[in-house]
C-alpha cells in the first residue's frame, strides 16, 4: 500500500466512525477541489454524510450538491 493510499484508508476509516467534524470534511473536500479532484470531494461528502451522526449535515449537504453540479451530475445535485 502506498503511502496515499495508507492516508484516504485512514481518513475513510474516521469519517466511518464518525471522527471527523464538519468543519474536517469541508477543509479536506475544498482543498480537494482546488487540486481539481472533484469527484473525491464529491466521493468523501458523500460518505460524511451517510455516516456521521451530525446533526447540523445542511452545510455538507450544499457543498456535495455543488460539487455534484460541477461534475454535471445535475439530478443528483
Amino acid at each position: 500500500m502506498t503511502a496515499v493510499e495508507a492516508e484516504l484508508s485512514d481518513l475513510i476509516d474516521q469519517i466511518k466512525s464518525g471522527h471527523f467534524s464538519l468543519s474536517d470534511i469541508v477543509l479536506q473536500c475544498q482543498g480537494l477541489e482546488s487540486v481539481g479532484n472533484l469527484l473525491a470531494a464529491a466521493n468523501l461528502y458523500n460518505l460524511w454524510i451517510t455516516h456521521s451522526q451530525s446533526s447540523d449535515k445542511n452545510l455538507a449537504l450544499f457543498n456535495y450538491a455543488i460539487v455534484l453540479n460541477r461534475l454535471g451530475k445535475i439530478e443528483e445535485a
